[in-house]
């Protein structure tokens, strides 16, 4: 619960500075923080393989602030947006900072 309110925070912030997209990368095997992620709106955007310096893979993960902002290949392009358009506007509601609980 306060992992969840602090990244709303950040994506509050970010979006009130007019961020296009957010993005980060977590351990493809990091469950808890995946779950987080999506949860919020974000899509998994790559697998970064032996992204770490133990050499475990990671996922790139994006976060879409504003309609039409495109990312990756031609072919991913629609995917994204969609998928993004979606998480986002089922999202917005929890990401505003006036839902947000101390």
């Amino acid at each position: 619960m306060v992992g969840t309110t602090l990244v709303r925070m950040a994506i509050n912030v970010m979006k009130s500075q007019n961020a296009d997209e957010i993005v980060l990368e977590t351990e493809h095997t990091n469950v808890g923080a995946l779950s987080l992620y999506q949860n919020l709106g974000f899509i998994r955007d790559k697998r970064l393989y032996r992204y770490y310096l133990n050499g475990v893979d990671a996922f790139r993960l994006k976060l879409f602030c504003r309609d039409g902002v495109a990312s990756g290949a031609e072919n991913d392009n629609n995917l994204n947006r969609n998928q993004a358009s979606t998480s986002t506007k089922e999202n917005d509601s929890c990401l505003n900072s006036s839902n947000i609980r101390n």
